[in-house]
């Protein structure tokens, strides 16, 4: 028997044996997202544009970085992902770049917007008495991570356990590679359920939450607001 409910706020049959209901409310409240963004910048001065969106960038990084750690204890298992956010492009020819940094930025685990998932809730109880006792140390070769500048929030895709403690006891620091994410904006965009060539509307690969997604969206419009000529 094939169950459906459907989305109250958009009247849409949802067929439970083939869609991610997650992903589907994720493209219903990107698309609600674009239409707050639009609503607020529209007839406003360049600087009222810039307060708004910063604004829904702290907001949306507030509740990402929130959400995304405590999945674990609502599930068996919630699986951690490398790619936050594209960190290759193509630009107008084709020509394939990297938007990431030789440089490294510390990032203070009490202080910076961190969104990670642990992904064994049963590593967590250790972690957490271990670390109630001694520093927080940093680990070169576990503790990985991207810092992701203009939006200013590091993704940690290894070493999830200790460095989420970390964060929960608000001690410790550890040192990111980084993402120049401005170097991807005239490059990618995102219609909240896949990443973009923005030159030939090719896919680049599906986007792990479309929170990240909305993210990127909001301060990509930011960022060219901030860069045109006054």
């Amino acid at each position: 028997m094939i169950r459906k409910w459907i989305c109250r706020n958009c009247n849409v049959v949802v067929n439970q044996n083939k869609t991610d209901i997650n992903q589907f409310y994720g493209q219903y409240e990107f698309e609600e997202l674009k239409k707050t963004v639009g609503i607020w910048t529209g007839n406003r001065t360049r600087d009222e544009q810039i307060a708004l969106l910063d604004y829904i960038v702290d907001m949306l990084k507030e509740d990402i970085c929130s959400g995304s750690a405590a999945k674990v204890l609502m599930s068996s298992f919630s699986s951690p992902f490398h790619q936050f956010i594209p960190y290759y492009y193509k630009d107008e020819s084709g020509m394939k770049h990297s938007a990431l940094s030789k440089e490294r930025q510390c990032v203070s685990l009490g202080e910076a917007h961190i969104y990670i998932c642990p992904w064994n809730k049963e590593r967590i109880p250790d972690n957490l008495f271990r670390l109630k006792q001694v520093p927080f140390r940093f680990d070169n070769e576990n503790h990985k991570s991207y810092y992701y500048t203009d939006i200013d929030l590091c993704h940690v895709y290894n070493g999830n356990h200790s460095i989420h403690i970390g964060i929960y006891l608000k001690k410790g620091e550890i040192e990111s590679d980084v993402c120049r994410t401005e170097l991807l904006y005239p490059h990618c965009h995102t219609d909240g359920e896949y990443w973009y060539n923005s030159h030939t509307g090719e896919k680049i690969s599906k986007v792990a939450d479309f929170r990240i997604a909305a993210l990127y969206y909001v301060a990509q419009i930011r960022y060219k607001i901030k860069s045109e000529e006054i």
